[in-house]
């Protein structure tokens, strides 16, 4: 009787612990700078450019790059995905570029203005309806409309987004 008694407990304990596994509710995953990959990329390929250059200084190839270095510093990209419910969660992508940090950098007037408009509007925030099978989040995108499929870990601390170029981003679970 004790055993059954105890069998019983231990299934339900596990059944409890299974079903708290499938909801997302309350859950956030970030990505705390998602272009660092490809803004390092824009960086070796610029770099390449002007080391071809024939008509370019030592010198103008050492400042060009300080340049390029200083506005990667100044420009940001995160990713949030908050499940405020078992039916809804809030995507948030936001880009931040600091002009001071650039201004501090030396960057060119010019440059600074280009860059901070082509930014501009970049950033949302968004609520959109999402179903879970247990491994997949699928949602439409709140700004194109067009499905996204987050993959989740088996331990569920990271979640998984690949981008149309096949870049996948990680998001860690922060709560």
């Amino acid at each position: 009787m004790k055993k059954l008694l105890f069998m019983g407990i231990f299934a339900f304990a596990v059944s409890l612990s299974v079903s708290a596994q499938g909801s997302l509710s309350g859950r956030v995953y970030h990505c705390a700078n998602m272009m660092k990959g490809e803004m390092e990329k824009i960086k070796s390929d610029f770099n390449k450019d002007v080391q071809k250059e024939k008509d370019v200084t030592a010198e103008e190839k050492k400042e060009a790059n300080q340049i390029v270095q200083a506005m990667m510093d100044a420009i940001n990209t995160t990713m949030t995905v908050k499940f405020l419910s078992d039916k809804e969660l809030e995507l948030s992508m936001l880009v931040k570029y600091d002009d001071a940090k650039a201004k501090a950098n030396d960057v060119p007037w010019i440059a600074r203005k280009l860059v901070a408009g082509k930014l501009k509007g970049k950033s949302y925030t968004k609520k959109a309806p999402y179903t879970f099978d247990g491994k997949t989040v699928k949602l439409s995108n709140p700004k194109t409309k067009q499905e996204m499929l987050l993959r989740l870990s088996s331990d569920g601390k990271t979640m998984y987004f690949t981008t149309e170029k096949n870049k996948t981003i990680q998001l860690t679970r922060t709560k």
